[in-house]
């Protein structure tokens, strides 16, 4: 603006004018339209035509956009009203969300490859590895179901337990890593932010003044229809 006042004195007035001008416009008050647009944030959404599923492309959230019609995969930047979720626990690892989409044949050939995978980093029985690989896939599709089982390790220290959790749990549905978190209150943020799989390390809940509160998430987590309610801290009135 300084340069063509300075190339057209002439036009000096005009210019100060329309620099107002851009000035009003830009402190205008927004609609009341505009006010009531909420943006929401989710990590999944499905309506009748696609289902949206949140991956990170080249370190970037996006969505992946499937067509239930065609079959068609695309990446997207918004569904709809919903954009994807952002926060600092995707770039410190504590949720994990897949890069991409392939092709994978049929369901044998992809819990063979699964078993082999878990075969090559866990030393476990050849039926736990079976059973682990089928409740990768049941973590795919946890919300078709009303009742869902846990898969536990247990074992003496020094005996591969977190390796358990490592490989089994980061093939689940969103793994949400909250091992290093015990106390309750991260872990229903991020429930309620992800519904994805936690992935929690039981042996630190022992001498813990937090045990009971998580042995209830644990407890009622396992079936639809039975939530957790706690009172708000700084108002006892209003629930959670």
């Amino acid at each position: 603006i300084e340069q063509l006042k300075g190339e057209f004195p002439e036009y000096e007035d005009v210019i100060d004018k329309e620099v107002e001008d851009i000035r009003v416009t830009i402190k205008k008050p927004k609609s009341k339209q505009a006010k009531d647009d909420k943006v929401l944030f989710t990590s999944f959404f499905t309506d009748n035509l696609y289902l949206y599923e949140e991956i990170l492309s080249d370190g970037e959230p996006c969505f992946l956009a499937y067509d239930v019609k065609t079959g068609k995969v695309e990446e997207t930047e918004k569904a709809e009203e919903f954009l994807p979720v952002t926060g600092e626990e995707i770039e410190l690892g504590a949720i994990i969300l897949p890069t991409s989409v392939s092709e994978y044949g049929d369901t044998k050939t992809l819990l063979t490859e699964i078993e082999n995978h878990i075969a090559k980093y866990l030393d476990v029985s050849f039926g736990f590895r079976k059973f682990a690989a089928y409740y990768i896939l049941l973590s795919w599709v946890y919300d078709r179901l009303n009742t869902l089982p846990y898969l536990r390790g247990l074992g003496d220290t020094g005996c591969g337990k977190s390796r358990f959790l490592d490989v089994v749990g980061r093939l689940c549905y969103k793994p949400t890593i909250v091992s290093g978190c015990i106390i309750p209150a991260p872990i229903y943020r991020m429930i309620r932010r992800w519904n994805g799989s936690i992935i929690l390390d039981e042996a630190d809940l022992k001498n813990s003044d937090e045990y009971h509160e998580v042995i209830t998430i644990l407890n009622c987590g396992f079936e639809r229809g039975r939530p957790v309610i706690r009172a708000t801290r700084d108002n006892p009135d209003k629930l959670q």
